[in-house]
């Protein structure tokens, strides 16, 4: 491929001029010059700033770019970033390739561009498929279908949250992902590829676990799942030694000191988390959780227990904090993400096995987030003498990323699992009520109370219609500020999409304003403005900032000049500051958010647009999730047809977890 000095193209050009890193120069005053001056660009800013000036761009400005770009030379590796901007590759991308490959970043990548994905975070197949079009790497060439049947297996996992794929399905996917136009790989290259791709270890088949056949896992998923099933399988074979009355004792004292009567249920379900190494606890709302953890706590501490509270987000953590801090008991509830205590230098969790943490006891509420690979690092970082509760609501939607942790851990029978079914706040309206009957499989009670409404529409630009007026007009005139209601859709895309319906929220709840500060970027072929006062939301894990993926924030402060953005999320003191990069990658509008985003959260009022292009996708547990974020108020706009069907179907989540732990339960009893 012919090198030149300097990038050719519009694009390039603008990503060589960021590079030079220009205090009060940001993107979109570069991006205006490139439009102007076109192949012409270094030619002017050769000459001075001048032109620029006369041509009405900021002198201010024009300066600071003609002499930055006047002394690149003491800083630029020309030939070999020219090659890079050519490859379209961004600033940050550059700096993590010449850092990884040092002074072999250049051959390393024409030989295979393909090598980006797993070296460099951040680079994707989409990147490394570009870089190798470019570079002229052929179509069919192993190192491109080798590298898309790897992505094609973690966009299963990562986009539909299975631990695996069965080999059919991912020759097929992989297929799908590597066509160009009408040029496609013949299937029986894919899965000749899938088996030497296994044998060099990226990936790992398992004929063992499902009887349909070969399954495919991603090397990090088969081993957080085998690390799971094993270490939960040695700890649930070590007794606990207790003196049952003794316990039973200590319960009727913890019943005294909340002024509470414990139903046989509640008090058998603390006995059973005192008196095992590994159990759970699930119930529905209503059912009394947060008073069990609390008389767990109780007992535990009785017995000179360290007690650690973990949860998933940081409003989540505060609110478990507030309820089992009673009785002049003062508890501390983390972010799991800081009980682990994220290290930036080595990119894990300071607790791990080397490290455990310092606690006898540790109780993870809101279980039915856990992920597989979190779970697995939590379980590292625990003591193997500490016991263990897990505590959530199994009916809920599974974790957002891979697995279905707490279903499995219920569904093996390996560990003890009480099951709370009385709901006690049954008088406390139709949320509740109707919360119960989806989760049992039945049609809710769709009749206007004080806390519930169903409005029935099918058409999806008039439902998001509705969820205007609900938003803007209807619920304020019931005392709901905007920022009290969250609105919530299963999918991303259509007119009753999260795209569509944030851009139309943003301009009803949050227009531009002389004295509010935005910026823009473009993102998959859309204009995105951020503006002080937006709602937004994060989309990936953030450990060193405790945020996780589908956390909510606003946008305290928007800085143009600077490319950054201030977010205060909820549960923060302090607000996160994003450069242009993070924001663009990490961060989308959260006026309103797709179901699964929303787990872990609770909401004054939630307006939920149930539809869906698919109508198969349409679950209970999305239902069920749903309706369960809101407090106060719930309205639900869409069909009874809608619903009824969905009553009908539970969410798929394909995982190994369940197979391995009862094998690893059996082996332990040999």
């Amino acid at each position: 491929m012919p090198v030149t000095i300097l990038p050719t193209t519009n694009d390039g050009t603008i990503k060589f001029l960021r590079s030079l890193k220009i205090p009060g120069v940001a993107k979109v005053t570069i991006e205006k010059i490139v439009e102007r001056y076109g192949a012409e660009t270094f030619a002017v800013l050769d000459a001075g700033p001048a032109r620029l000036i006369a041509d009405g761009f900021d002198a201010k400005k024009a300066k600071r770019l003609c002499e930055a770009w006047a002394g690149r030379e003491d800083r630029a590796r020309d030939d070999d970033e020219a090659f890079f901007y050519g490859l379209k590759l961004s600033v940050r991308d550059m700096s993590k390739v010449f850092e990884k490959y040092g002074k072999n970043a250049r051959q390393t990548v024409e030989t295979n561009p393909y090598a980006l994905i797993e070296d460099i975070s951040g680079v994707g197949f989409k990147k490394a498929d570009r870089a190798g079009e470019i570079l002229g790497i052929p179509f069919d060439s192993d190192f491109r279908i080798f590298a898309g049947i790897v992505e094609a297996l973690r966009v299963i996992v990562r986009k539909e949250g299975h631990c695996y794929a069965g080999r059919a399905e991912l020759g097929r996917k992989a297929a799908d992902l590597l066509k160009k136009g009408d040029a496609t790989i013949a299937a029986e290259r894919i899965d000749a590829l899938i088996d030497e791709a296994a044998c060099g270890g990226a990936i790992i088949i398992d004929g063992d676990i499902v009887k349909s056949g070969d399954i495919v896992y991603t090397r990090e998923i088969f081993d957080a799942e085998n690390f799971v099933a094993r270490d939960i399988a040695v700890r649930a074979g070590v007794p606990v030694k207790i003196n049952k009355q003794s316990v039973k004792s200590l319960i009727a004292s913890a019943e005294a000191d909340q002024s509470i009567a414990f139903t046989d249920e509640q008090k058998q379900a603390i006995f059973n988390a005192v008196a095992s190494r590994v159990s759970a606890l699930t119930g529905g709302p209503g059912t009394g959780k947060t008073t069990i953890i609390r008389g767990v706590c109780d007992v535990f501490e009785s017995l000179d227990k360290r007690v650690a509270l973990g949860s998933f987000t940081a409003r989540a953590a505060r609110r478990l904090q507030e309820a089992v801090s009673c009785g002049g008991r003062e508890r501390e509830a983390k972010t799991i993400h800081s009980l682990l205590v994220w290290n930036p230098r080595h990119n894990t969790f300071f607790h791990d096995e080397e490290n455990p943490l310092p606690f006898d006891v540790v109780i993870i509420d809101e279980a039915s987030m856990l992920s597989l690979e979190l779970a697995r690092d939590l379980l590292a970082a625990i003591p193997r003498g500490a016991q263990i509760v897990f505590i959530g609501d199994d009916a809920q939607l599974p974790s957002i990323q891979a697995g279905a942790v707490l279903r499995d851990l219920i569904e093996s029978k390996v560990i003890p699992v009480s099951c709370l079914s009385k709901v006690f706040r049954q008088g406390e309206g139709m949320i509740l009520q109707n919360a119960d009957l989806i989760r049992s499989g039945r049609m809710p009670i769709l009749r206007r109370s004080d806390d519930f409404q169903f409005i029935e529409e099918s058409e999806p630009g008039a439902i998001a219609d509705h969820v205007l007026r609900l938003v803007t007009r209807d619920m304020p005139a019931r005392g709901f500020k905007p920022s009290d209601i969250q609105v919530l859709t299963p999918q991303h895309k259509g007119d009753a999409g999260t795209l569509a319906l944030n851009r139309r929220l943003q301009a009803a709840l949050n227009p531009p304003r002389g004295d509010k500060a935005e910026l823009s970027f473009s993102s998959y072929g859309a204009q995105i403005v951020f503006r002080a006062g937006d709602r937004v939301m994060q989309t990936r894990n953030n450990y060193p900032n405790d945020v996780i993926n589908g956390q909510t924030g606003v946008i305290v402060a928007a800085r143009p000049d600077n490319e950054l953005v201030d977010v205060l999320f909820d549960g923060h003191i302090e607000p996160i500051t994003y450069g242009r990069d993070d924001y663009e990658d990490q961060l989308m509008h959260g006026f309103c958010q797709t179901i699964h985003k929303s787990q872990g959260s609770e909401y004054l009022a939630v307006v939920l647009a149930f539809h869906s292009n698919n109508y198969e996708f349409l679950n209970r547990n999305l239902l069920y999730t749903a309706l369960t974020r809101a407090k106060q108020m719930a309205v639900i706009v869409g069909t009874q047809r809608n619903i009824a069907g969905a009553l009908g179907r539970t969410a798929e989540r394909r995982t190994g977890l369940q197979a391995r732990l009862k094998g690893a339960g059996r082996e332990r009893e040999k």
